[in-house]
């Protein structure tokens, strides 16, 4: 299977590569889900649509999560990039292969 391509905005990219961040939140959906998230499938963390910042991973856990159910701080940052119809996460727990 092709790795999942996942572009991410500057702060979470560094988080990944800084090992502070472990999941990343998507809106779940046909493009976001358990299928397409399966366990143990490669991924590309991308900063950005550019190809010069790039890391490899694994996707080692998912869950279907509501967004009420996440830190306050997770649904601030959630809110602001996506709009309220928004309820329902795809939380895709990643191992980055840091540098």
């Amino acid at each position: 299977m092709k790795p999942l391509f996942i572009p991410l905005n500057g702060v979470y990219y560094d988080a990944f590569e800084s090992g502070k961040k472990h999941y990343e939140l998507r809106p779940y959906g046909k493009r976001w889900n358990e299928k397409v998230c399966a366990t143990g499938r490669r991924v590309v963390l991308s900063r950005g649509y550019g190809k010069a910042r790039r890391l490899n991973g694994v996707i080692i856990g998912f869950a279907e999560t509501p967004l009420w159910n996440l830190p306050e701080g997770d649904q601030q940052d959630v809110r602001s990039i996506y709009d309220d119809s928004v309820v329902s996460l795809a939380q895709i727990y990643i191992k980055a292969e840091r540098k």
